[in-house]
């Protein structure tokens, strides 16, 4: 499913990015953060759904 939004993207340092989707009623901040050894990646996602319900999910990416 498609939908309309608006997407930001900013570098923050070295290691970290943060995208920004602006659904409208939504809003989406997702901030990936790389360690200082390149072998883990956490995603931390939060903002709001649709209902204005909170979100919060955390993932954690390990290079094998």
């Amino acid at each position: 499913m498609f939908c309309d939004a608006i997407l930001s993207e900013k570098l923050i340092d070295d290691r970290t990015v943060e995208h920004v989707w602006d659904f409208g009623p939504a809003k989406v901040t997702a901030r990936g953060v790389l360690s200082s050894d390149g072998k883990t990646m956490t995603h931390t996602i939060t903002g709001t759904n649709p209902k204005g319900e909170q979100i919060l999910n955390v993932e954690i990416y390990k290079r094998q």
